[in-house]
């Protein structure tokens, strides 16, 4: 299970969903998770990315080596066009997971990310008030916690994540072909952890979004 750096326990994860805004975050940012717990019922969800061409395809070979289920929304990130409200990505979420309860769901940073986006952080509030409302049931949210200081500064993890994963080589290996080989996405290397805030644990010095 994820090393553990909070003294909150973290519970057996049977269903898992993971809710972001294109194709391949889920592979970037928690990949790793879901390649080390095979045993858990993974529902993956994007927001996003149907008008990008070829994406649905490589969304579904990836989904097929996470072993999860998935679906995706109608929503663009692409700049210019209009951000759908709140209740309108609420709404699509709920629409597209399978279940209203899960064990853990992983998503987007209220803090933003090392990729800055207004969908991004839209994302994040939504899953977040679904939670809060009743409307989606979790025993615990995790957000990614990944820095980034400017074109030249790799991502890294979070210095104060409350929760980072150490990937095996195996899993990196397999992580790293999923985006590079089934996304064919660029990439000279990718991090050997993963990292996440967990639901009301806020990064120091950072005030929670409302």
């Amino acid at each position: 299970m994820a090393k553990q750096k909070s003294k909150k326990r973290l519970h057996k994860i049977n269903f898992g969903a993971v809710v972001v805004a294109s194709p391949a975050d889920e592979a970037f940012m928690a990949g790793g998770v879901m390649l080390l717990h095979p045993e858990t019922n993974w529902t993956v969800i994007t927001l996003c990315g149907k008008e990008k061409k070829g994406f649905a395809e490589k969304y579904a070979r990836a989904l097929e080596q996470f072993g999860a289920w998935g679906q995706m929304g109608n929503f663009s990130e692409e700049k210019g066009q209009k951000l759908p409200s709140e209740f309108q990505l609420q709404s699509s979420i709920m629409s597209l997971l399978r279940s209203e309860r899960f064990d853990v769901v992983i998503t987007h940073s209220l803090w933003g990310e090392y990729r800055k986006s207004p969908m991004v952080e839209l994302i994040a509030k939504s899953v977040l008030a679904l939670t809060r409302t009743g409307r989606l049931t979790v025993r615990q949210l995790w957000q990614f916690a990944y820095d980034s200081g400017g074109e030249n500064y790799k991502i890294k993890p979070a210095q104060e994540a409350d929760i980072c994963v150490d990937l095996t080589d195996e899993i990196h290996k397999r992580k790293y072909d999923i985006l590079t080989q089934t996304y064919g996405l660029n990439l000279e290397s990718i991090l050997r952890q993963e990292s996440f805030w967990l639901l009301g644990i806020k990064p120091k010095g950072k005030k929670e979004k409302s």
